[in-house]
């Protein structure tokens, strides 16, 4: 069961880039509900999927850092938040931080609305910083989500397999770097339907099919400073992916922000397609 894009909302997107990005959201919808209806018909096989996802419109976000346990030392500021905007960095250790004339702790959990007035003190080094700004909501529009299970699973495995040309082929890849604005981190492939790889091993070439891949993460050591405490020898996670003939899948670590204080055992990672190109290949 996967989710496709009407045609009529294909024809609205003007700009390559934009329609480039509705693939690539097209896809990990697509990895997002496989996944998901995988994990409940191992629960209950006869089970229909049902559900709706809503997004509002958002009012308000968070400021953009994380902050040392206990302390307003900055650990990392995230890409594209507000935080950067005012030119906040790592190691900065805030003195104060005041939001439209009220002090406020950021050690706590704090939600920040459009135009809501920032004046800060920072201390980078030997210097004090001050800043002084409007915070800047990105405009997210509202949407929702329906999934109905039309489709049993095991008539979906059942279907005729399409022919494709004897030498096509397609690529499994983590050379490529992928967005860290994203959250999402370089990784490795430690397996293909159990066959061992080779470190160096980071472009594969295999025939169209499904294949079952075993990944390991290489998030950077800051991202994971705490959580890595708790988890010092990570096992590999499974990703399932279909490969089609002349497409490159590209291979990536999603890193769960949430999860960045948990405990031993929490997942704080998961594999994912970050991008699929096209590009020839042949045997």
């Amino acid at each position: 069961m996967l989710l496709v894009p009407s045609p009529s909302f294909a024809q609205e997107l003007k700009s390559q880039k934009s329609k480039m990005l509705a693939k690539e959201l097209k896809e990990t919808i697509n990895d997002a509900i496989t996944r998901i209806i995988r994990y409940e018909k191992e629960i209950s096989p006869e089970a229909k999927i049902e559900f709706n996802l809503i997004q509002d419109n958002e009012e308000t976000q968070s400021f953009g850092l994380i902050l040392k346990k206990d302390s307003t030392s900055v650990i990392l500021v995230t890409p594209g938040s507000n935080a950067e905007k005012f030119g906040i960095k790592s190691g900065d250790v805030i003195d104060s931080f005041r939001v439209n004339g009220l002090d406020v702790d950021l050690r706590k959990p704090v939600l920040f609305k459009n135009g809501d007035r920032i004046k800060a003190t920072l201390t980078r080094g030997a210097t004090k910083v001050e800043i002084s700004d409007y915070f800047q909501l990105p405009q997210l529009p509202a949407w929702e989500l329906t999934l109905v299970d039309t489709i049993n699973i095991s008539d979906e495995l059942s279907q005729p397999k399409p022919e494709y040309a004897a030498n096509s082929c397609g690529h499994i890849s983590t050379y490529f770097r992928p967005p860290p604005s994203k959250s999402i981190y370089p990784a490795s492939i430690d397996r293909v339907n159990e066959q061992k790889l080779r470190t160096e091993d980071r472009i594969i070439k295999v025939k169209p099919g499904k294949y079952t891949l075993m990944i390991k993460e290489l998030i950077p050591y800051r991202e994971t400073v705490h959580i890595r405490r708790f988890n010092k020898a990570e096992k590999p996670l499974q990703l399932e992916i279909t490969v089609e003939p002349n497409k490159d899948y590209y291979i990536g670590a999603k890193f769960d922000m949430a999860q960045r204080y948990a405990k031993a055992g929490s997942e704080f990672w998961q594999p994912v397609i970050w991008k699929i190109a096209d590009k020839d290949c042949e045997f």
